[in-house]
């Protein structure tokens, strides 16, 4: 439109209304802020569970030992009589 602009816009009040850049720059904006909130929330989440599963992996790994160290101590028990 080179030198042509429109001005004086409402914001629309119908779906076929003419929007002004104001108003699309705001509702973008409005969104970016929302996803953003989401992703934080998500990466919260995802880090709990991290912790989660690091937690219940130690927990495994120690219960797949001990039976396997109370073994050894009796193995050695019964050697030494």
């Amino acid at each position: 439109m080179n030198d042509h602009a429109i001005s004086g816009l409402a914001n629309p009040t119908r779906p076929n209304d003419a929007v002004h850049k104001f108003y699309v720059d705001s509702l973008f904006e409005n969104l970016q802020a929302a996803v953003d909130a989401q992703i934080t929330q998500y990466q919260l989440e995802m880090e709990d569970l991290q912790t989660r599963v690091v937690r219940l992996e130690l927990l495994s790994l120690k219960e797949s030992t001990e039976p396997a160290e109370a073994s050894t101590e009796a193995a050695e028990t019964v050697a030494r009589e």
